[in-house]
């Protein structure tokens, strides 16, 4: 057999042009400069008790990771949810952190 007549030339031939989908930015995607302010941000224990920026930290948060309001509030909402709220639940199963006061079932929410 000839070099030409291998099965490198009968192989199906991958297109290594970008598709459609990989030209688009993952939505994902932050700068990961910008990540590990806000997780300091989260994780300060100034802040861990009451893990939501004021419109003030808002502001200096938006400035200092160069991202935008919305990109900060949904961030904020999934780390609430997939950081800090697994990590107080940690702390109050050890004991480290008493529980939530609960509200009396009797009465309702008032906000």
């Amino acid at each position: 057999m000839d070099s030409d007549s291998d099965n490198s030339d009968t192989a199906p031939r991958i297109s290594k042009a970008p598709s459609a989908s990989s030209k688009l930015k993952s939505r994902r995607d932050l700068p990961p400069g910008a990540v590990a302010t806000l997780k300091a941000w989260l994780l300060s224990p100034q802040h861990f008790n009451h893990p939501y920026p004021s419109p003030t930290e808002q502001q200096q948060l938006m400035q200092k990771t160069g991202i935008d309001k919305k990109q900060l509030k949904n961030w904020f909402t999934n780390a609430r949810r997939r950081i800090w709220k697994p990590m107080l639940k940690k702390q109050i199963d050890s004991g480290s952190v008493p529980p939530p006061p609960s509200l009396p079932s009797s009465q309702p929410y008032r906000s």
